[in-house]
C-alpha cells in the first residue's frame, strides 16, 4: 500500500474499494444491567455502577442488555472520571430502542466530560437506545455566544489512545440530544460505521467547538498516513440531523480523508451544515444527503473561524455528488484556497431566502459540472470570487 492517498471515498491508497461492514453479530451471553443493581424505574438512584458492574462481568461476545426504562448516570468510572460508562472491546452495548431506553447523564458542564467513552476499543455496537442529560436550560441558539451549555460534553466518543485507533465500531440507531459539544464524536478511529441515529439540541453553540452534531477527525496538523492518528475509512450514513440548536450537523476536521457522509438527512443549521471545518480535511465523498433550511452553506469546504485551531483551507480531492440541498442561504461553498474540489450533479433548489448556489472564492481546480440548479428571485446560481458568473455544462432552471 502506498504512503499516500489519490483517489477520494472508501479507496485504499492503491485505489483498490474498501469494504466497511460492521463488527459481526454477538455470539455470546447476554448480561441484563438490572441483574448488576441498574433500576430502569425514574427513583433517582445512580444506576451507572450497576451498568459499569455488567460492562465488567461481560467476556468478549457478550452483549450489555438494557431493559426499557430510564438509567440515572450520576457517578463517573473511577477508571477514568471524565465518563458516566466506558466502552469495553468486543462488547456489545444493546437497548430496547430510542426513548424506551433512555441514559440521562448528571455530568453539567465539566471539561471533557461524556456519557459512553470507547477509546481504543474494536468490534463494539452501541445500538437501540436514547442518551441524555439532565440538564434542563436553555438550548443553543446564538453561534457568538460562548457561554452558553450545560449537561456532559460529548454524548459519545470513540477515541484512539495510546498509539492505537478504535476500529470496527459500529453505532446504530441511537438519539443524542442535550450535550454542550459533540452528539457522537469520532476522533483517531477507522473503520466506525454511524448510521440510522438522530442527533438535536445542543445546549450550546458558540465558537470553540460547540454544538456539532456529528464529528469526526483526526489529529491537528498531522497527515503522516501511517501514524496511528490517522482518520480514515469511517462511514455517517442515513442519520437523521435537527439543525435548529446546532451549530453544524456533521462536521469532518483535521486531516482525516478517506470517509464517507452520505444518505444523511438534515434540517437546518446555524452555520454550514455539512463542514469540512478547513483544517486539511482530504480526499473525503460526501454524496447523496438531503439539507434543507440551512442559514448559512448546505455544505462548506473551508472555514474562516478558530480560536483554538486556526481554521483555514480544506485540504485536496473531497467529492461532493448527488446531495439535495434545498432553500438553503448557499448551496455549496468553497473557500480560502481549498483545491481541486470535485462538485457534480447535485440538485440545488432556491427559495426567496437563498443567496447563492454554488460558491467558488479562491478554490483553484475545483470541477463544477453535472449540477442542476433551481433559481427564484434574485438567487445567483453561480458566484466565482464574489462575481455572478455562468459555468458551462451545468443546467440552471
Amino acid at each position: 500500500m502506498s504512503r499516500e492517498w489519490h483517489q477520494p471515498g472508501l479507496v485504499d491508497g492503491d485505489g483498490r474499494p474498501i469494504e466497511v461492514l460492521p463488527p459481526a453479530p454477538a455470539t455470546g451471553r447476554g448480561l441484563l444491567v438490572t441483574a448488576f443493581g441498574a433500576d430502569p424505574a425514574p427513583s433517582g438512584i445512580d444506576d451507572a455502577p450497576g451498568i459499569r458492574a455488567a460492562m465488567d462481568a461481560a467476556q468478549g461476545g457478550d452483549t450489555v442488555v438494557l431493559p426499557e426504562g430510564t438509567y440515572d448516570l450520576r457517578s463517573s468510572d473511577p477508571r477514568d472520571v471524565s465518563a458516566n460508562v466506558l466502552l469495553r472491546s468486543g462488547v456489545d452495548l444493546r437497548g430496547a430502542g430510542p426513548g424506551r431506553t433512555v441514559l440521562v447523564s448528571h455530568f453539567d458542564g465539566e471539561p471533557g466530560s461524556v456519557v459512553l467513552l470507547g477509546k481504543g476499543v474494536e468490534d463494539v455496537v452501541v445500538r437501540d437506545l436514547t442518551v441524555t442529560s439532565a440538564y434542563e436550560g436553555p438550548l443553543g441558539t446564538n453561534p457568538d455566544d460562548d457561554k452558553a451549555g450545560g449537561g456532559p460534553m460529548f454524548g459519545i466518543l470513540i477515541a484512539g489512545v495510546q498509539g492505537a485507533p478504535s476500529d470496527k465500531v459500529l453505532v446504530e440507531n441511537v438519539h443524542v440530544e442535550r450535550f454542550q459539544r459533540h452528539g457522537i464524536s469520532l476522533k483517531a478511529t477507522q473503520q466506525v460505521i454511524v448510521r440510522g441515529c438522530a442527533v438535536a439540541d445542543a445546549t450550546g453553540v458558540g465558537s470553540g467547538g460547540a454544538g456539532y452534531g456529528i464529528v469526526v477527525e483526526g489529529s491537528p496538523g498531522q497527515r503522516d498516513v501511517q501514524a496511528s492518528t490517522d482518520s480514515r475509512y469511517n462511514v455517517i450514513s442515513d442519520n437523521m440531523l435537527d439543525g435548529e440548536h446546532l451549530r453544524h450537523a456533521i462536521l469532518l476536521q483535521f486531516p482525516t480523508h478517506n470517509n464517507l457522509i452520505a444518505d444523511n438527512v438534515i434540517a437546518g443549521s446555524l452555520l454550514d451544515a455539512i463542514d469540512l471545518h478547513g483544517e486539511a480535511e482530504y480526499l473525503n465523498e460526501v454524496r447523496g444527503n438531503t439539507v434543507t433550511g440551512g442559514l448559512h452553506a448546505a455544505i462548506g469546504l473551508g472555514n474562516s473561524g478558530g480560536a483554538i485551531n486556526h481554521h483555514g483551507a480544506s485540504s485536496d480531492g473531497n467529492w461532493i455528488h448527488h446531495n439535495k440541498l434545498i432553500a438553503n442561504a448557499v448551496g455549496i461553498s468553497v473557500i480560502l484556497g481549498t483545491p481541486n474540489t470535485v462538485i457534480e450533479a447535485n440538485r440545488i433548489v432556491a427559495d426567496p431566502g437563498s443567496l447563492v448556489g454554488i460558491e467558488l472564492d479562491d478554490a483553484p481546480g475545483t470541477v463544477v459540472r453535472d449540477n442542476v440548479l433551481v433559481a427564484t428571485g434574485s438567487f445567483a446560481p453561480f458566484r466565482v470570487d464574489g462575481k455572478a458568473v455562468k459555468i458551462p455544462g451545468n443546467e440552471v432552471r
